[in-house]
C-alpha cells in the first residue's frame, strides 16, 4: 500500500495516522495490524456453533443477539430485524 500524505494527516482509506521517516511514508501500527494469539487461533481453527456453521453473513443488535444468514436476501431481512430491535433499545434510554 502506498500513501502520499504529509506528516500527521489521517488516511482517507483508514483510521490510522501517517508519518514520514527518512523520506518514506509509514503507517502507524494499529490493533488490526497486531492481532492477539486468541484471534490468530480462532482464524486458523474456527469453531462456530451449530446455528452459525453454514452462515456467510451475520449481524448483531444492540441487545447482543446474533442473526445468521446464508444468502444476502436473508441477511438483509436480518438487518431489518436488528434495526427494529435497535429502535426499541434507543427509545428505552
Amino acid at each position: 500500500m502506498c500513501f502520499t500524505m504529509s506528516f500527521g494527516t489521517k488516511s482517507v482509506a483508514s483510521s490510522f495516522r501517517i508519518s514520514t521517516i527518512n523520506n518514506k511514508t509509514c503507517a502507524a501500527p494499529s490493533s488490526c495490524a497486531t492481532p492477539g494469539i486468541a484471534a490468530i487461533r480462532a482464524a486458523l481453527a474456527p469453531q462456530p456453533n451449530e446455528e452459525a456453521k453454514d452462515a456467510y453473513f451475520f449481524v448483531t443488535d444492540l441487545k447482543g443477539s446474533y442473526y445468521y444468514a446464508r444468502t444476502l436476501s436473508e441477511h438483509s431481512a436480518n438487518c431489518q430485524k436488528a434495526a427494529q430491535v435497535n429502535k426499541t433499545v434507543n427509545t428505552e434510554k
